[in-house]
């Protein structure tokens, strides 16, 4: 550590000072954490799944299929257990031109959103051993 980064302790007083100091620090940084967490800002330690909204068992045949959580979720993982190309997007309705997930593959990244539509050709079941699975956490 760099000298003048060290904290120097000259006195008992200056040890207890010091602890003091620390201990109100930690104690407001887990208020601070707790806060945040409970507004949905900060991951747990296990993530906190995040239900969807409207339970849509299966997709639109050609056409877009809306998918909402309940909340506004921070991570995302999406599944294709399907034989079919699932295409996704996330500001507008999906279609044969969107971002594919081919089949067999996965996707999961840190976003903020709190709904995105997939397009099928035909119709595909969600969250089912064989189909699409959908998960959000906080």
């Amino acid at each position: 550590m760099p000298d003048n980064l060290k904290y120097k302790v000259n006195t008992e007083q200056d040890i207890l000072l010091y602890r003091g100091q620390q201990d109100i620090i930690i104690a407001l940084l887990k208020d601070i954490l707790k806060q945040e967490q409970a507004n949905g800002y900060l991951l747990a330690a296990h993530p906190i799944s995040v239900a969807l909204l409207d339970i849509v068992t299966s997709t639109n045949a050609g056409s877009p299929t809306l998918i909402k959580f309940s909340k506004v979720i921070n991570s995302f993982f999406i599944q294709n257990n399907t034989s079919a190309n699932l295409f996704i997007e996330f500001d507008g309705a999906a279609g044969p031109a969107s971002p594919v997930l081919l089949p067999g593959s996965s996707w999961e990244k840190n976003i903020h959103l709190q709904s995105f539509y997939i397009y099928t050709a035909a119709a595909q079941s969600i969250n089912a051993a064989s189909g699409i699975i959908i998960r959000g956490w906080l």
